[in-house]
């Protein structure tokens, strides 16, 4: 599950984040990490999530997502 390659795929926010998170992984953590329980599925969902970025996406205001919240409420 060792993937260097993969840091070159990240956006320049992805790899600030990734440092604030300790960084990659070295050889013997990313084995650690193989072993737990939901470990591919851990790997799936951070792709997935990878793959959902649009750059540049304008973002619609706090607003929007509390008209959401609260349409949820209610139900």
């Amino acid at each position: 599950m060792h993937h260097p390659a993969y840091y070159d795929t990240l956006s320049v926010t992805s790899r600030q984040s990734l440092a604030l998170q300790g960084g990659p992984m070295s050889l013997a953590e990313a084995e650690r990490f193989s072993n737990r329980a939901y470990a591919t599925e851990a790997l799936a969902l951070r792709r997935y999530d990878d793959m959902a970025k649009t750059p540049d996406l304008v973002t619609p205001p706090l607003e929007h997502y509390r008209a959401i919240a609260a349409t949820v409420l209610k139900a």
